[in-house]
């Protein structure tokens, strides 16, 4: 724990952009403390211990890019559910034949 205090004074006190800190303590909670979580788990936990919290804006781009992916998402499952309904009346068809 103190190796992580000391490696968290000394990216703080690196002059670095906020950006560059936030990677590179990532990069240290994934190599060195062995931190096997997702990327955005890894970008919270060094965002809280850097005091870097997102900006309004941030979080709004976040959102928005999250209801983009999720309707993309929703269009592809869409598609998935017509082409197998498409199928499996393709094979009905056949059947009667």
């Amino acid at each position: 724990m103190l190796e992580e205090v000391d490696k968290l004074t000394e990216i703080k006190n690196s002059g670095l952009t906020k950006k560059a800190q936030i990677k590179s303590y990532m990069d240290y909670l994934l190599n060195e403390c062995n931190y096997r979580l997702p990327d955005i788990f890894l970008e919270f936990i060094a965002r809280e211990h850097l005091e870097c919290k997102h900006t309004e804006e941030e979080i709004k781009t976040m959102r928005e890019r999250f209801v983009r992916r999720q309707e993309e998402v929703e269009e592809q499952n869409t598609l998935a559910d017509l082409k197998e309904k498409e199928k499996l009346e393709n094979e009905i068809i056949i059947e009667e034949i």
